[in-house]
């Protein structure tokens, strides 16, 4: 099911860049492309994409921003370009080992 993996590629994209940093949402959709072998086709994903962070936002895993501030991932509550981020507190979960 292509959101479960594309849910996969932005949390292993946040991951690598951390809570320090942020990703565009294209950067996931690239790499979906990629994977099902269309890697032209990838504005086809952006949508589905958007969904999955916003999901992942209210999972309290990521975070929108733009222009380096938090804002909310609601449809129609922002215009123009986006980054997505790792929250704080996904990385505890994300380093955490268990023993």
């Amino acid at each position: 099911m292509p959101d479960s993996e594309i849910r996969e590629i932005l949390l292993q994209l946040a991951r690598q860049r951390g809570a320090s940093k942020s990703f565009c949402p294209s950067e996931a959709a690239r790499l979906f492309a990629r994977k099902i072998s269309q890697p032209g086709n990838w504005r086809e994903w952006m949508d589905q994409v958007r969904a999955d962070a916003r999901q992942l936002e209210r999972e309290g895993k990521l975070e929108f921003l733009q222009r380096g501030k938090r804002i909310s991932s609601k449809p129609g509550q922002y215009r123009g370009p986006i980054r997505l981020r790792l929250l704080d507190g996904a990385v505890e979960e994300a380093n955490h080992v268990e023993k």
